[in-house]
């Protein structure tokens, strides 16, 4: 249901009036019932809720409202309504893209590093420790990964 017409209030010729999400779930009702009335003959709820007088009564409210609200978003996304606050660019502009995220550009940015390479030398250098550094090195965390785990334990425990 669209929120900006399902609060609307209407009104038919014989009744008060309802809400426009009132008067749609109500037009659904009566086609579900008129679908099975064609399909099983069994009209006895397409007749309680109304029938054709009813039907014919309400649905060309319940469609219009939707057709006025649809004409206004179509306007709006013909117009280009999401743009119209932005300033216009210049065609001719050239700009260079913006590869970093932060506007501080005063340590090492990511173009710097890619450009100087060390970014790559430095990984290389990780790469190559010799397995036993890189043994040692899992042990160690997977000490220390255990360790925090027990310590965790006990201060839940407490």
């Amino acid at each position: 249901m669209n929120s900006q017409i399902h609060n609307k209030f209407l009104k038919t010729q014989n009744d008060d009036g309802k809400k426009h999400q009132a008067y749609a779930m109500e037009v659904s009702r009566l086609k579900k019932a008129k679908a099975m009335c064609e399909d099983n003959s069994d009209c006895s709820e397409y007749q309680r809720l109304g029938g054709e007088n009813r039907l014919i009564e309400i649905e060309p409210l319940v469609s219009k409202e939707r057709e006025i609200n649809y004409a206004k978003k179509k306007v709006g996304m013909d117009t280009g309504r999401e743009n119209q606050f932005q300033k216009e660019k210049d065609p001719t502009a050239v700009n260079i893209a913006k590869v970093t995220k932060d506007s501080d550009h005063s340590g090492p940015s990511t173009t710097n590093k890619i450009m100087s390479n060390d970014q790559a030398v430095q990984t290389k250098k990780k790469n190559i420790l010799t397995n036993d550094q890189a043994l040692t090195e899992e042990i160690s965390s997977i000490r220390y990964l255990i360790e925090y785990m027990n310590n965790n334990n006990k201060k839940q425990n407490l």
